[in-house]
């Protein structure tokens, strides 16, 4: 498992976003940024099942990253072997583990 990036918060709420190399998008990001909320009540952690991280995902986290806004919290890679069985209830628990 590796943990790509950690942002210091302490939110109310945590949301859990998972992926298996399978996401093309990531509008729920995007929303979750335009929410009235502040942004310092939630955090959004991205739990990717295999080894690579979506191109897509990286792309958006940089964008945001570069016009100052929030994006993602934590981005972790749980580093399986392409091909291994999904087990989503195990990488929600990661999630669930990391929360702050």
């Amino acid at each position: 498992m590796r943990i790509l990036c950690d942002k210091a918060t302490r939110p109310r709420v945590s949301i859990i976003l998972l992926d298996w190399s399978v996401r093309e998008s990531f509008h729920a990001i995007d929303f979750l940024e335009n929410q009235t909320v502040a942004r310092s009540e939630y955090e959004v952690i991205c739990i990717e099942f295999y080894k690579s991280i979506s191109i897509e995902l990286t792309k958006l986290n940089s964008e945001f990253t570069k016009l100052g806004r929030h994006g993602i919290d934590k981005c972790i890679i749980l580093d399986h072997e392409p091909g291994t069985y999904i087990h989503k209830h195990f990488a929600y628990n990661v999630g669930i583990a990391l929360v702050k």
